[in-house]
């Protein structure tokens, strides 16, 4: 995949945003270049073309081209023979989903959602060709069409499509404000344009400390991951634990952004697997996968990049097949672990802290379901502790995301 920015040494925190989210989130390979100097595109499987690129530069570059195209850039879509001219609005956070019907909505039904955690000035399409299918416009102005689609063949202002198009008219700086429609409307667009179908085999609980319109950055890639891995996602605030319906769920993933009071133990006794990283929950009174009350303080993490591995801790489905240090962390950041020595007996040690593990601090472990915990208890299904921090997912190399899919992969019903 190839995603066009204006300065590809020097990007924005918003393409720094979507870039991280397609390659943490979406586990996608992606190429970063910057507008003046395109390479070929013969074998790229998809093109993203940013709003941060200069129109003047790109011009007509991708009219013809006979690959899928997501145009973010409004300046584009007359070039690309999509539309005539584009348009301003106020800012706004909502946007309108005009066809729930269509491949790109990301599932959400017909109306006005909030979209943009602060007030964002899009850009609206007038004179779409055609064979352009409106998807969601701007506010409440039905008129005003933000995102749309063209499939291949379909009529453009000259011509026919070469290949799929998606026109969605957010700035640059929009992109560090999606929340709900714009991820699931941006993620449904990749997926289109790839020519995948999305779907889903089981159903996960994300829990996390916050509504679902702010979730953090790293919530939205983990959200999305799960949804690449076939989970059809629900996410609830930590305060609406005991509205659970265990049966409902076959993995519950639950953040560090939760407060472990709030949620106390009322995971403990289900059945799902559980796949955490709120270092207190590990405490005897919560999941009770350590044994440790949390009377002598609760600062268990510590800034790194490496995870060791032994192969003598775990089976390769569980490390993804490491052994030794792993950089699990594309930069430093907090790594959340269980201290040295406290693990109850029947848990499986996976990844040590640290780029030798030379102080038995685990990052990462898991229980097989009736497993022996540290209060004695046996465990009620299968648990894994992956040991991230607040916003820390979505900076995890691939090797890291591999990590994160073992673990779903292990914790999924069927699993042997």
């Amino acid at each position: 995949m190839l995603f066009v920015v204006g300065d590809s040494l020097d990007l924005g925190g918003g393409d720094l945003r979507l870039v991280d989210h397609l390659r943490t989130g979406m586990n996608l390979e992606v190429i970063v270049t910057s507008d003046d100097s395109l390479p070929d595109v013969a074998d790229t499987d998809l093109i993203i073309v940013s709003q941060s690129s200069s129109s003047h530069v790109i011009g007509p570059r991708f009219q013809d081209e006979a690959i899928p195209v997501l145009v973010m850039h409004d300046n584009l879509w007359d070039d690309m023979l999509l539309s005539g001219e584009s348009g301003d609005t106020a800012p706004l956070t909502d946007i309108t989903v005009l066809d729930a019907s269509s491949p790109v909505s990301g599932g959400w039904p017909r109306g006005t959602h909030t979209a943009f955690d602060s007030g964002q000035s899009l850009r609206y399409v007038t004179g779409l060709a055609a064979g352009g299918l409106p998807v969601a416009a701007a506010g409440d102005a039905e008129d005003q069409v933000i995102v749309f689609t063209f499939e291949q063949g379909a009529q453009l202002t000259i011509g026919t499509a070469p290949a799929r198009r998606v026109g969605f008219g957010a700035r640059v700086g929009a992109y560090e404000e999606f929340v709900g429609p714009a991820w699931d409307i941006f993620d449904a667009s990749v997926i289109w344009l790839l020519g995948a179908e999305p779907w889903f085999h089981s159903n996960a609980l994300l829990l996390v400390g916050e509504e679902q319109s702010i979730l953090n950055a790293s919530e939205w890639a983990v959200r999305s991951r799960l949804r690449a891995l076939g989970y059809e996602v629900t996410v609830l605030v930590d305060s609406q634990v005991g509205t659970v319906v265990p049966e409902r769920f076959d993995l519950i993933v639950m953040s560090k952004t939760v407060q472990s009071d709030v949620v106390g133990a009322a995971l403990k006794p289900m059945a799902a697997g559980v796949l955490f990283w709120e270092d207190n929950q590990q405490m005897l009174s919560m999941m009770a996968t350590i044994d440790n009350s949390g009377e002598a303080g609760t600062t268990w993490h510590a800034t790194g990049t490496h995870f060791f591995f032994d192969a003598a801790d775990s089976a390769d489905e569980l490390r993804a097949g490491h052994e030794g240090p792993l950089q699990v962390l594309m930069i430093a950041g907090e790594i959340t672990y269980a201290p040295a020595g406290e693990l109850g007996p029947g848990a499986i040690p996976i990844a040590r802290y640290g780029s030798d593990g030379s102080d038995g601090r685990y990052a990462m472990y898991a229980y097989p379901a009736g497993a022996t915990l540290a209060d004695g208890t046996d465990a009620a299904g299968r648990r894994i502790y992956f040991g991230l921090y607040d916003d820390t997912y979505r900076h995890l190399t691939r090797d890291g995301v591999a990590l994160f899919d073992a673990a779903v992969a292990w914790l999924s019903p069927g699993s042997e």
